[in-house]
């Protein structure tokens, strides 16, 4: 990682509090595209989620998140995936993936170095 990733890396954490970072994982089929995509959307409205509340509980709950949402204008989210961040990451300093890549694994390198020369 360049100084400059570094330094930016350091900046974003050191200001945790104007930003939200919320990690979707889940198998396929769980909804987590789904969510992805309706937390992005600009046609989202946070109230939208306390018409499906089953009970008093949940609506209670849903209704601190949304008043917090709705207060903060939170939305929309933008969406980082990791393995875009992953493959910034290594076109950084892609010379020193592949070193790293080479020590761990040689028989892949030199199975992709065939392919490609």
């Amino acid at each position: 990682m360049n100084e400059l990733t570094r330094e930016s890396t350091k900046v974003v954490f050191n200001q945790y509090e104007h930003f939200i970072i919320i990690g979707l994982t889940g198998r396929c089929g769980s909804g987590c595209s789904t969510t992805r995509d309706w937390l992005a959307s600009d046609k989202f409205k946070p109230k939208e989620l306390l018409k499906g509340s089953k009970s008093n509980n949940d609506y209670r709950d849903l209704s601190v998140l949304v008043n917090y949402a709705e207060r903060k204008n939170i939305f929309p989210f933008t969406v980082l995936k990791v393995r875009d961040i992953l493959t910034s990451y290594i076109l950084d300093d892609l010379e020193a993936f592949l070193k790293l890549l080479l020590r761990n694994t040689p028989l892949i390198i030199l199975k992709i170095s065939l392919i490609v020369t």
